[in-house]
């Protein structure tokens, strides 16, 4: 509580401070002025700040906002993740492709270049099974440096 005398005598400032100990919280003093001695009851006092303080409280906005922030997190960040993942795949195969031009029909024997991604079981992990992937550039040295359509092989893992 301050008494302001610049303002006029008779006015009393309730300051509305940090509590302490607490995060991103504060609230108006209530400490009774005892310049409100016979005007209202101590009990009075305190019942009205401690109202002011509830109305102006941001405990439920904080709940409210940590639950957004937690929902939007775990909604967003894996699925930020995977378009990343396949952005960067994509990528990968277009600057191999590039690469391959380079190589196709350059020398008597011709190279090709691809990206061969094999699948590998990594084990269980909490009552899943966990699958990992492995990326590689195969070059595909003499025969056709243009792709066919061929059956894939049974792809090899090198983690087994």
């Amino acid at each position: 509580m301050i008494v302001d005398p610049t303002n006029n005598s008779n006015s009393i400032q309730i300051p509305f401070l940090p509590v302490q100990g607490e995060c991103c919280k504060a609230a108006f003093d209530a400490t009774y002025p005892q310049q409100l001695t016979g005007i209202i009851t101590i009990n009075e006092f305190q019942e009205s700040i401690e109202n002011i303080n509830k109305k102006v409280s941001i405990k439920r906005s904080m709940i409210i906002l940590i639950i957004i922030s937690a929902f939007t997190l775990f909604l967003c960040f894996p699925l930020g993740i995977m378009i990343l993942s396949f952005r960067r795949h994509t990528k990968m195969r277009r600057a191999i492709e590039e690469e391959s031009a380079k190589y196709s029909t350059r020398s008597s024997k011709p190279c090709r270049w691809h990206l061969d991604v094999s699948a590998y079981y990594a084990g269980m992990s909490r009552g899943r099974q966990q699958f990992g992937a492995v990326s590689c550039i195969m070059i595909d040295i003499g025969g056709s440096a243009v792709p066919t359509n061929q059956i894939a092989t049974q792809p090899q893992s090198y983690f087994n």
